[in-house]
């Protein structure tokens, strides 16, 4: 019925190394193929695309991070007191 078990070893071992042989060859070919990709770099603005005013989104952001990080007194003078 079955095999010694020196012979069931040789073909686990003979099927392993060709599993690794076929997994190279796959990532061999998967490299190459995406090496041959050609991609088209075109200037993409979000903020022109919705219509906002670039800088008014960014000096929002800056004064959002202000406020996170300490309280912003009255004439928007920061101050690094701590609120209690």
């Amino acid at each position: 019925m079955g095999g010694s078990a020196r012979d069931v070893y040789d073909y686990f071992v003979h099927f392993r190394m060709v599993g690794i042989f076929l997994g190279w060859a796959l990532f061999i070919f998967i490299a190459y193929k995406t090496s041959q990709v050609e991609i088209d770099f075109k200037d993409f603005d979000p903020y022109a695309e919705l219509g906002i005013d670039r800088v008014r989104m960014m000096l929002t952001a800056s004064f959002q991070k202000l406020s996170f990080a300490g309280k912003l007194n009255e004439g928007f003078r920061f101050s690094t007191r701590a609120v209690m």
